[in-house]
C-alpha cells in the first residue's frame, strides 16, 4: 500500500507556499510589536503546541540575549509568572484556536495588560478573536506540522533580525521560499523508512523516542501526540542528555528505539546513543535530518531547519502506522470526548 501518491505531493507543495507567504502579515506584527520597547518573550503551549515551540527556546538560548520563558498553559494558569508584565510579549500556538487551557491563559494575560501574538490553525477560532495579533495559517498537511514550524521559524527569525541577533535573514527567507519543494523531496525519501517502521513496530508495546538540540520538541511532540494519542501506543520520550541517566537501563534487545539527529551542537549526543543502542537492541530506527538533500537550501541553514525536516520525516510513518494497526488517527476516546 502506497499513501504518497502525486496528487498528494502537488497539493503538499501548494499548501506550504501558502504557508510560507504569510511572511510580510508576519514581519508586519512583529514590526508593530516592536515599536514599543518590550522586556521578554513568553512562548505558550500546552501539550503538542508546547512541545512545538522548544525548537524556540533553544533557538534564543543559542542565538539570542532577550530573557525568553517557555510557558505550559495549563501550570501558567495555577502558578503565573511574576516576570510577566504588561511589557512582555506572549507568543502562542494553537491548531484548534479552542484550546481551554490556552483561552483561560489569554484571559490572565489580558489582566496583566502584555502583548499576545497566535499562529492558529483554524480560522475564526476563539484564540484568534482573544489575542492582539493572530496569523492564521489553514493550510495544514494532513500527516505533520510542518506549516506550524514554518510560521514560527519566520516570527522568531524575524525577531531575531529586528533585535539585530540574525542578520541573514533575508537569504534565510529566500530558502524558505524554495523548502516546500524541498520538504516534498523529504516527504518521498523519507516514505519508505515510514512504511517500513509501520510494518516492523505497529505491534510492539513501547517504544524509546530520543532527541535533543532543537529537534527534542519534535521528538516528545510525536511519540506523545502521534503514538500515544493517535494509536493508543506506548512510547517513551526521554532527552538525549538525560538517556544516560536512567533510560539506558531499558535498552534490550527487543525493544524498540527510535533515535532523532539533528545538525546542531546535539548531534554529539545523539551519536553516543546510537553507538550504545546499536550494541544493545536490535530494533534501533535513526531518523536523521543530514539524510536528506534539502536542494536548494544553503548549509549554513540546515541545522536551523532540522525540526521541520524531522517533522516531515516522521509524518510519513502516520498512513502507514494507521492503516497496519487499522487505528483512525482521528479517533479518541477520552481526548475532547468526555469530561475530564
Amino acid at each position: 500500500m502506497n499513501f504518497l501518491t502525486d496528487e498528494y505531493l502537488d497539493t503538499y507543495v501548494k499548501k506550504m507556499e501558502k504557508v510560507v507567504a504569510l511572511r510580510h502579515q508576519i514581519e508586519k506584527i512583529v514590526d508593530e510589536v516592536m515599536q514599543t520597547k518590550k522586556s521578554n518573550l513568553f512562548l505558550l503551549g500546552v501539550g503538542g503546541t508546547i512541545a512545538i515551540l522548544r525548537p524556540y527556546l533553544h533557538m534564543f538560548k543559542t542565538m539570542s540575549n532577550i530573557e525568553v520563558y517557555g510557558e505550559n498553559a495549563a501550570e501558567f494558569n495555577l502558578t503565573g509568572n511574576p516576570k510577566l508584565t504588561k511589557d512582555s510579549v506572549v507568543f502562542i500556538m494553537s491548531d484548534s484556536g479552542n484550546t481551554k487551557e490556552i483561552k483561560d491563559s489569554i484571559q490572565l494575560i489580558k489582566k496583566i495588560g502584555a502583548t499576545t501574538i497566535a499562529g492558529v490553525g483554524t480560522k475564526g477560532a476563539p484564540i484568534g478573536e482573544m489575542v492582539d495579533y493572530c496569523v492564521y495559517y489553514t493550510d495544514k498537511d494532513t500527516f505533520s506540522a510542518d506549516a506550524d514550524y514554518l510560521v514560527q521559524h519566520m516570527f522568531f527569525t524575524y525577531l531575531l533580525y529586528k533585535r539585530g541577533e540574525f542578520p541573514n535573514y533575508e537569504k534565510f527567507v529566500s530558502n524558505l521560499e524554495v523548502m516546500p519543494q524541498a520538504l516534498a523531496q523529504v516527504k518521498v525519501k523519507a516514505d519508505i523508512q515510514g512504511q517500513d517502521f509501520a510494518k516492523k513496530y505497529h505491534k510492539e508495546s513501547y517504544h524509546i523516542f530520543t532527541g535533543a538540540g532543537n529537534t527534542w520538541g519534535e521528538t516528545y511532540c510525536y511519540s506523545m501526540c502521534v503514538l500515544e494519542e493517535m494509536q493508543w501506543i506506548r512510547a517513551k520520550s526521554v532527552h538525549g542528555a538525560d538517556f544516560f541517566h536512567g533510560t539506558l537501563e531499558l535498552v534490550e534487545e527487543d525493544v524498540p528505539v527510535v533515535i532523532i539527529k539533528g545538525e546542531d551542537e546535539s548531534r554529539v549526543l545523539m551519536d553516543r546513543i546510537e553507538a550504545f543502542s546499536k550494541q544493545y537492541s536490535k530494533k534501533v530506527t535513526v531518523y536523521d535530518s543530514k539524510d536528506y538533500e534539502l536542494k536548494g537550501i544553503d548549509e549554513e541553514f540546515r541545522s536551523l531547519l532540522a525540526p521541520i525536516v524531522i517533522c516531515a520525516a516522521l509524518g510519513r510513518i502516520n498512513p502507514y502506522m494507521e492503516y497496519a494497526t487499522g487505528h483512525n488517527l482521528s479517533f479518541r476516546r477520552y481526548y475532547k470526548v468526555v469530561e475530564y
